[in-house]
């Protein structure tokens, strides 16, 4: 559908040639042959413009070609949850997957990729995410089990085992996440906790940690005694 049509709810009129419907009055042709002459320039303006912008992504492009049996890597973004995203060592995670191995070659810039059984993802994969792995014996970085279709890492967190208050006072606590390792413990707020898991037990979990002796709350946790109070002196 056209944007015309979505806003009008019918096509546009075909523009015809003036020169193939010539008419008796001369003020018609001049109109309809400077109509011509706008329609050419604009026209050429629009594959002008496609061209500047093909120029331009391709500086940027990848001349890379895979060859049927070649091992490669796959890139992912996996997450989902941008705010869960920020792991305490995220330049040390895996960016690439696999190596897995190619199938077949898809139109001109995917391929179909050999991937575990137990992927839920579709294993067709544009070029741009595929990088070529020199030594097939090396070992392979295994999919996320969460993974979903839109390649994307649904997590869910499977318990609390630690906890501390940031410079601002506000409660955290470290999350270990389902079915990954405790190298991905984070660091979340029980704000974001409780908004984004509202099945998630949080209170529970956290009366069982050490050092909450008197826990009735996640907004109840003992705070330290106030000794001193700072007043901010008027400037002048």
């Amino acid at each position: 559908m056209t944007p015309f049509k979505a806003l009008y709810g019918f096509d546009p009129p075909t523009l015809i040639n003036g020169c193939s419907v010539p008419s008796k009055v001369e003020e018609v042709n001049q109109l309809v042959q400077q109509r011509d002459e706008v329609l050419g320039e604009l026209w050429q303006n629009l594959l002008k413009a496609q061209d500047q912008m093909k120029a331009q992504l391709d500086k940027h492009r990848r001349m890379v070609e895979f060859s049927v049996g070649d091992w490669v890597y796959l890139k992912l973004q996996p997450y989902k949850l941008k705010s869960l995203a920020n792991r305490p060592c995220a330049k040390l995670a895996a960016r690439f997957y696999g190596p897995y191995q190619v199938l077949s070659r898809v139109g001109m810039v995917a391929y179909k990729l050999d991937l575990p059984v137990q992927a839920k993802v579709h294993p067709v994969f544009h070029v741009s995410l595929l990088k070529k792995a020199l030594k097939p014996n090396q070992q392979p970085q295994p999919l996320p089990p969460m993974l979903n279709k839109e390649y994307e890492l649904e997590v869910e967190p499977e318990d609390i085992v630690g906890w501390r208050e940031d410079n601002q006072g506000q409660m955290e606590v470290l999350v270990k996440w389902v079915q990954l390792p405790t190298c991905d413990n984070t660091w979340k707020s029980t704000a974001v906790v409780q908004d984004k898991f509202l099945l998630f037990p949080l209170e529970d979990k956290m009366a069982l940690l050490e050092g909450i002796d008197k826990y009735q709350g996640v907004r109840d946790v003992i705070r330290p005694l106030i000794k001193h109070v700072y007043v901010r002196r008027n400037k002048g």
